[in-house]
């Protein structure tokens, strides 16, 4: 497979929907690339984060996430955006080639809007941040999720657009979506599961935690002994995603009704707390080592720098910018 580049926006702590349609599929996909670019997102994440704290925090839990999925850094470039300083550079060179009209239409500014917003100038340019972002790695293959879709065809246009303007040096990325039903987790609440909706089950809580927050999912009023209803439970649509046989097997005993809910949340809890718990013990070590965590993060930006030097050398020159000198 070709070069694969994504990048994850630390905006809150990882859940369990993280680990099956982000951290899980990013190991299996780095597996069979030829190059892998995962980056953390910091920059973006300044369009909503405005606490220092909160985002070194978000920055370090997603690494640790990455790392204990079992993404290989050897393997993997695995940087903080922030680290490579010629994202920035880069954004500016493309957004001097984006049409406003472009952006206007893109759907994040849309929404923002629509719901009255604080929209800052981060927000309308994100996807031309975006853009740097994929094309300072010459990707072949982005993973997105299918509300990137439009964001990703814009990095298309606009690498089309330097491409005709001034050389030939960008290739068109294509979108690789995820269309496993499990990739889209439900929240506790029946929506996608979101930090932005308060549904989340934390990737990184303790059991009890776990135990506490699947109780409280809300359930039907069925008397004792009747099936329970299969369509569109909630426990069952998010074992479905953490254990696909037990759900099946579970699905069995609600329409013979031979269980109640407080039997299937337990089973619930349980298969969540058997899935995440080896990635729990590594992500523990992880994050009483931060000294081995900072070196793994420079490690991958090591990496990423030097391919992004190349590409703006590239850069620079096609459209007549002058170069550095070095010092004497």
């Amino acid at each position: 497979m070709a070069r694969v580049v994504t990048g994850v926006k630390p905006t809150g702590d990882l859940h369990l929907g993280h680990l099956v349609g982000l951290l899980e599929p990013a190991v299996t996909l780095a597996q069979s690339a030829d190059e892998v670019f995962y980056f953390i997102a910091d920059y973006h994440a300044l369009t909503t984060v405005h606490n220092r704290d909160e985002l070194e925090r978000n920055v370090r839990s997603i690494a640790v996430g990455f790392l204990a999925a079992g993404v290989d850094p050897e393997r993997v470039t695995l940087f903080r955006q922030s680290a490579v300083p010629e994202h920035s550079e880069l954004c500016w060179i493309l957004g001097t080639l984006t049409p406003m009209g472009l952006l206007e239409r893109a759907h994040a500014y849309k929404d923002a809007r629509a719901h009255n917003r604080d929209i800052n100038a981060g927000v309308f340019m994100y996807p031309v941040l975006m853009a740097a972002d994929i094309l300072m790695y010459r990707a072949e293959i982005v993973p997105v999720g299918k509300d990137q879709v439009q964001h990703l065809e814009i990095t298309r246009d606009i690498a089309q657009k330097f491409n005709n303007t001034f050389s030939q040096i960008f290739p068109l990325p294509q979108a690789r979506v995820e269309t496993d039903e499990r990739a889209a987790v439900v929240g506790v609440d029946g929506r996608k599961m979101s930090k932005s909706y308060r549904n989340t089950i934390p990737l990184f809580a303790d059991d009890d935690a776990i135990r506490s927050i699947v109780r409280r999912i809300v359930t039907r009023s069925v008397p004792e002994g009747e099936p329970l209803p299969v369509e569109g439970d909630i426990i069952l649509s998010i074992l479905r995603a953490v254990n696909p046989q037990e759900a099946q097997e579970l699905t069995a005993e609600y329409q013979r009704g031979i269980i109640g809910y407080a039997q299937t949340k337990d089973r619930l809890a349980q298969a969540i707390i058997e899935r995440i718990g080896p990635l729990r013990e590594r992500a523990q070590k992880l994050f009483a080592d931060p000294e081995a965590l900072d070196t793994f993060l420079e490690y991958g930006a090591q990496k990423a720098r030097k391919e992004a030097a190349a590409t703006m050398k590239s850069v620079r020159d096609a459209i007549g910018l002058a170069r550095a000198k070095a010092a004497q």
